[in-house]
């Protein structure tokens, strides 16, 4: 028997069984045999001590190595159990074990001491307290932590009541103590006859349940009185631009100020739709629509009293594109003739739009100044996808100031013998012009080193004569006073544009023959050999003109 009720796991027991392998039973049994990790239920034993729960030997050589003891006066004894030099069973290679245990009857603590644990230290023993197979606590189960001078202390907390507080009010966040420390739930806060809560309110209460422990819970609860729906007003239909295609997007106002409540209570508007903010709550707020591109978009409004919601109301907005793209014009530009006027070389318009994709086209229209030179102007047209559209005139220039490449000789161009004779003179030219396909090529004039009647001519006149066909003749003969005669002939090619490319050929006629004789002689010896002459007018035949053109050139 104890001398004092134990209280354990909320029991108080005055009795213990105190068990040779270590253990210490508030059931009139005891443990055998090896050990079990807490909870267990060996041996039909619930309620127990674990203070070196082994297989141990205590009376080894007859004598019993347990003892008890009582130390200390009431109310605060100690009842101790001390295990000492006890072997393990069936060996002594182990080492012994001493430990004891202490039940405080102030305080219900149980401390377990550990002289010596033996070699073993636990590593095959329990040490733990339990109150029945399913509840109870382990310090260590077969585990080498026990050491000498360890102390255990498994503390008693009493059991310690419940009690309630309530909590009622119309904030979640701020509700007032209405009951405190009560020893029973109070789950009903409803109001007593003849006391009046507000029309369309909520109301929240709380029950608290604590105890001495620090452990709290609590559940919540609310109602609402009778309530009257509020209705969602959205406001008129409404149409809108389109701006689908700026940064800031197809924007609108949304308008619920025309949304009531039969009790007059402040609002929460929600709006939901096809925009990018939704679901998005106020009372005007603005918003993107999504894409917002032309249609009809249906926006849904539902306000709220803080209790109930309205039916949802909507609102259609319609966005509509009535603004002409933005248009840009490549530069203006001047090119000479011929001159490439592709949109590839020229460039071409760009343009945007609020509203949607856009197409760009183009038309041209011409006007001839000269040739081929004049102005192209170039409209450019950006249409939507609306319809709506709008131009711009690119004015591309094309001038000409490039002369005709003019190549322009005479035949014959050397005159034998002086015998005063007319002799008609062939022009021959080449003549090309990229912007005009065909020059005009005239005669400008004819110039001779000598005057019309010098001395030594012959006293002849008229040397020169140009006829209704523009046929040219000219006068064989020079003065003996001079070194020869030489017939310049002036040629112009003329384009469209006023462009002037002017060349001149000569017709030669020597003082006498030694001049003639001394040219010939250079032009027999012109060949590599001195009897080839040279093909100077590359016909692929050597003749009297060949020998002509070299007598120009000697001449000159």
């Amino acid at each position: 028997m104890l001398p004092f009720k134990f209280p354990f796991y909320g029991n108080k027991y005055n009795y213990v069984a105190i068990g040779s392998n270590g253990g210490i039973y508030f059931v009139d049994q005891y443990l055998t045999l090896g050990n079990n990790c807490i909870p267990a239920s060996p041996f039909g034993i619930q309620s127990l001590i674990a203070v070196y729960w082994d297989d141990l030997y205590p009376n080894y050589n007859g004598t019993d190595n347990v003892y008890v003891a009582i130390v200390g006066e009431a109310p605060n004894r100690i009842f101790v159990v001390q295990w000492e030099d006890v072997m393990h069973c069936c060996s002594d290679s182990r080492g012994r074990v001493t430990c004891q245990a202490q039940l405080f009857e102030g305080s219900g603590d149980i401390l377990l001491l550990y002289a010596d644990p033996s070699l073993e230290a636990g590593s095959e023993a329990t040490v733990g307290i339990q109150r029945d197979s399913s509840v109870g606590l382990n310090y260590l189960c077969n585990e080498a932590r026990l050491h000498p001078g360890l102390a255990v202390l498994f503390k008693y907390q009493p059991a310690c009541p419940t009690t309630w507080d309530v909590y009622f009010g119309t904030d979640p966040n701020a509700m007032e103590l209405i009951g405190s420390d009560l020893t029973k739930p109070f789950c009903d806060p409803t109001p007593e006859p003849g006391q009046t809560l507000n029309r369309g309110t909520r109301y929240y209460w709380q029950v608290t349940a604590k105890n001495c422990c620090g452990a709290i819970d609590a559940n919540n609860w609310t109602f609402a009185t009778v309530n009257t729906p509020p209705v969602a007003d959205p406001g008129d239909d409404q149409t809108v631009e389109c701006a689908c295609n700026t940064q800031q997007g197809t924007q609108v106002t949304l308008d619920s100020t025309g949304s009531s409540d039969a009790e007059g209570t402040p609002l929460t508007c929600t709006w939901t739709g096809p925009f990018l903010e939704s679901p998005v709550q106020g009372a005007a707020p603005t918003v993107t629509l999504d894409s917002g591109c032309p249609g009809e978009y249906v926006i849904t409004l539902i306000v709220n009293d803080g209790i109930d919601d309205s039916e949802p109301n909507e609102v259609m907005i319609t966005v509509v594109d009535t603004t002409p793209p933005d248009i840009n014009c490549p530069a203006n530009l001047t090119l000479e003739c011929p001159a490439d006027t592709s949109v590839e070389a020229t460039g071409s318009a760009t343009a945007s739009d609020t509203g949607g994709g856009v197409t760009v086209t183009h038309s041209d229209q011409r006007q001839q100044s000269c040739g081929n030179a004049g102005t192209l102007a170039r409209t450019w047209t950006a249409t939507d996808e609306s319809g709506n559209s709008s131009d711009c005139v690119q004015t591309i220039t094309i001038v000409d100031t490039t002369p005709p490449e003019f190549e322009f000789s005479v035949t014959p161009s050397f005159l034998w013998p002086p015998s005063h004779m007319m002799v008609e003179i062939t022009p021959s030219w080449t003549v090309s012009d990229d912007c005009d396909a065909q020059p005009q090529v005239s005669l400008v004039g004819i110039v001779m080193s000598e005057d019309d009647n010098n001395i030594g001519d012959g006293q002849t006149t008229g040397d020169i004569e140009i006829g209704e066909d523009d046929s040219i003749y000219v006068r064989s003969e020079r003065s003996g006073a001079n070194s020869g005669r030489i017939y310049t002939i002036t040629y112009q090619a003329v384009d469209d544009c006023g462009n002037a490319t002017v060349r001149s050929a000569t017709v030669s006629i020597p003082h006498d023959f030694k001049v003639l004789a001394s040219i010939a002689d250079r032009w027999l010896r012109s060949g590599p050999t001195g009897s080839i002459q040279v093909d100077f007018n590359r016909d692929g035949i050597v003749n009297l003109t060949d020998f002509a053109r070299f007598a120009e050139n000697w001449i000159k």
